[in-house]
């Protein structure tokens, strides 16, 4: 297929249109599939920089179900079967549940500070398996109160 014009302006006009993009994508630890990315910068204003189409495609993705745009796994074949084990690396994860295990159901708050009082669950996604996750330190970053979609990078 030929190169968008956005494309082509941005100075991507290799013989894969797409491959410093998918690169760029790559440094910053995110895989989309050629389809998804197809759409995402054809929605990008034509006559872009590439950093301009890349911040596009990364707000795009922070919006849209790792489920339907990942392009390959980022967690271990492992890890979905796994009951204990600490992952090591950088990854690129989707919340899709965050619950505060250390309270009663009808106790639990939506934003319980980080604290020795709070032990937080995820239920996490990198588009193609799902794992759980616990908060054995506590990090003021999270709350119960993330909404299911979030992004987070999750490290070691």
């Amino acid at each position: 297929a030929p190169p968008l014009p956005a494309l082509a302006e941005a100075g991507w006009a290799d013989a894969h249109p797409y491959a410093a993009l998918e690169a760029d994508l790559a440094a910053l630890g995110l895989s989309v599939r050629g389809d998804w990315l197809s759409a995402s910068v054809s929605s990008a204003r034509v006559g872009s920089s590439q950093a301009v189409v890349l911040e596009h495609v990364v707000v795009q993705l922070l919006a849209a179900d790792l489920r339907t745009c990942a392009g390959r796994p980022s967690l271990p074949a492992f890890a979905e079967s796994a009951t204990k084990a600490r992952l090591h690396g950088a990854f690129v994860l989707q919340l899709d549940d965050l619950v505060d295990v250390a309270r009663k159901r009808d106790e639990r708050e939506p934003n319980t500070p980080a604290g020795k009082h709070r032990l937080l669950m995820a239920r996490l996604t990198d588009g193609f398996s799902a794992v759980s996750a616990i908060e054995y330190e506590p990090l003021r970053e999270l709350s119960s109160s993330l909404p299911p979609g979030t992004k987070l990078l999750v490290v070691n």
